[in-house]
């Protein structure tokens, strides 16, 4: 059976003191099982450790749900980095498919 995951993705600026703007996105991810919650939340946990830059990223897991906040300097750290959890968040899915 193929896992699959429903994704909300929000974007907003965020404006800091200073006239310093910070781009921030989340992704909320819900799956059909807990257990694809854990094992897609232990597969980033390693990334996290890792510094994409120009870039901060938080995740938090309730039941079935992640939720994946990213906080960038620029609007293409933004995207590379959106790209970057969204291409290992597919990859630990196939993985777990075979």
């Amino acid at each position: 059976m193929k896992k699959t995951a429903k994704v909300l993705l929000f974007l907003k600026d965020i404006l800091i003191e200073k006239g310093i703007l910070m781009h921030s996105a989340t992704l909320i991810l819900s799956f059909d099982q807990k257990h694809t919650a854990e094992i897609i939340y232990a597969s980033l946990a390693p990334e996290l450790s890792k510094r994409i830059p120009r870039t901060s990223t938080n995740i938090t897991k309730t039941k079935e749900t992640l939720t994946l906040t990213i906080n960038a300097q620029t609007s293409s750290s933004l995207r590379a980095a959106i790209n970057s959890y969204g291409r290992w968040i597919e990859t630990a899915l196939s993985v777990q498919q075979i």
